[in-house]
């Protein structure tokens, strides 16, 4: 729970925050470079299956992903590595081919998907940590000729180094990890979480030969003007595999957010500061708050256009998204109270099998599949209540995604304690219109902002702050922020009418219903955890 300042009313723990823009297009989408003429290429690699490290979940989902949106947008060059076929002779052959037969003004995209790790730098003081990042292909091992069957980071830059001195366009999405760190430790009721991260490798016998030379170790993306990069996490974070509604697997979010930008874009170009804020926010909001991706340059640059897209067709009616929630139940004597839970498609699984939620029945809590706490849980009336949360804030995560809104939350994204200060940032909603909500873990709603209908929902300033006291009860909350041109008042007027009731699923309807109206509203999340 929190105070709010200077209100103070109560809020339950973990946050999401959302800036309206909703709905699905059935539409024709073609991308472009960001110029006149010249043509997209691709190489794209997903691999789940190592043969020597643990597999992972979500990354041959993720080049698919890619691979589909790029194909319907129009994109005919196309390398797709896939598991055992991502080899290191073939991606060294994939990326030689683009070097040599792309021309000025095109663009190439290179997307990974996998694992990542750390070894000594090869080149002396080229790291300021002494570390080089390390892109594992399927057959990597430790020694013997196994060692080849890697990517080092000063080969990347080689590549783009030589792609970006013909003018061409580099965009560069790294949805893997290189170090161990996290904001929020995991519970250890939670499910095996999945990370894209191999640890520090040290090498036998290495074997590879590679294609860059001790002048591409001193490069960075800063040096290369036409180049664009996205990584899932800083080189000191783990990347988590999280789950989407309506994905089939867990996925990585970045990889997601990528693909998202190309068939949920609006006509015209995207710079690199759209694209940069768009996948961070997505990221952000679909990994919880556990990931804030690195984007380079970082010594500014993000006017530049980096691709454009030409949209045709009108948008469609959203489909409902059927979600089904996999409930795990730990330390249930009486099974038969899970009866009622199917018929609300509630699928309880086994211990083994992948949960979205999972129900510590002894302690009466609710947790999420990476061990934070949702709420007190203490009968099956309560889990419909938070499952009904969980599908109304995946289906409101969906309507982000055509017109997203950055939220943040500072100081940083770590579980926070009873009795500290949070506080929810929104920025660029200079004279604009906020609403502003809480879901709280059990699925409570509650109107935040503005309070009353005579009070001013416009704000100013380009930066809304909501100051935050951490209280009992601990957990999850939800908090929706609904930007828009004009004033909804009444959005608002209904808002009121719910407020203080378990009432996640009517808060859905109300926005989808809006947002068809209001299409240039925003929507954007974002999530705290507390505990005492």
């Amino acid at each position: 729970m929190f105070w709010k300042f200077p209100y103070r009313p109560t809020l339950a723990v973990a946050l999401w925050v959302l800036v309206l823009g909703c709905s699905a297009f059935a539409r024709s989408i073609q991308l472009l470079p960001p110029g006149e003429g010249g043509q997209v290429r691709a190489v794209i690699v997903g691999i789940d299956k190592y043969k020597n490290y643990k597999n992972l979940l979500g990354a041959v989902a993720d080049a698919r992903d890619i691979q589909r949106t790029l194909t319907l947008a129009g994109v005919t060059d196309l390398v797709v590595l896939i598991d055992q076929d991502a080899t290191r002779q073939r991606f060294e052959s994939a990326m030689g081919r683009i070097v040599e037969v792309s021309t000025p003004g095109d663009l190439v995209v290179v997307s990974f998907a996998g694992h990542g790790a750390q070894m000594p730098e090869q080149v002396k003081g080229s790291e300021a940590d002494g570390m080089d990042e390390v892109f594992l292909l399927a057959g990597f091992s430790e020694h013997g000729s196994g060692t080849s069957e890697r990517i080092l980071d000063d080969e990347l830059h080689s590549w783009m180094s030589r792609l970006d001195k013909k003018g061409v366009n580099v965009l560069f999405i790294a949805d893997t990890c290189h170090g161990g760190g996290l904001m929020r430790k995991p519970d250890f009721r939670a499910a095996d979480i999945s990370y894209r991260w191999a640890g520090t490798v040290s090498l036998i016998d290495d074997s590879l030969k590679p294609v860059s030379t001790e002048q591409d170790a001193s490069l960075t993306v800063n040096d290369l003007p036409n180049v664009t990069f996205l990584a899932a996490v800083d080189k000191y974070s783990k990347a988590p595999e999280v789950f989407i509604s309506g994905s089939a697997t867990k996925r990585g979010a970045l990889s997601y957010a990528f693909a998202r930008s190309i068939d949920r874009g609006q006509n015209g170009a995207v710079t690199r500061g759209q694209l940069f804020k768009f996948a961070r926010q997505l990221t952000y909001q679909y990994s919880q708050t556990q990931q804030s991706i690195s984007t380079e340059p970082s010594r500014g640059g993000l006017d530049k256009p980096i691709f454009r897209l030409s949209v045709s067709g009108e948008p469609e009616e959203e489909a409902e998204v059927a979600t089904e929630i996999r409930l795990k139940a730990m330390y249930l004597s009486d099974r038969s109270l899970l009866a009622s839970l199917e018929a609300v498609r509630i699928k309880v699984v086994t211990e083994n099998e992948p949960a979205d939620l999972i129900w510590d029945v002894s302690k009466g809590e609710l947790l999420n599949e990476v061990g934070d706490l949702i709420s007190s849980c203490r009968t099956t009336a309560d889990v419909v209540a938070i499952v009904e949360r969980t599908r109304a804030m995946a289906a409101i995560a969906l309507m982000s995604e055509r017109a997203v809104q950055e939220i943040r939350l500072l100081p940083n994204d770590r579980r926070f304690h009873g009795g500290e200060l949070a506080s929810f940032r929104i920025d660029g909603i200079s004279k604009k219109f906020l609403i502003l909500l809480n879901v709280t873990g059990d699925g409570e709603v509650r109107l935040l902002f503005p309070v009353r209908s005579m009070d001013s929902a416009l704000v100013q300033s380009g930066t809304f702050e909501l100051p935050l006291k951490v209280n009992e009860p601990y957990g999850t909350d939800a908090i929706i922020a609904i930007v828009s041109d004009e004033r909804l008042l009444d959005l608002e007027s209904q808002l009121n009418r719910i407020t203080g009731q378990r009432s996640a699923n009517s808060l859905r309807l109300l926005m989808a219903s809006h947002l068809r109206v209001n299409r240039s509203a925003r929507v954007g999340l974002a999530s705290v955890f507390t505990s005492r």
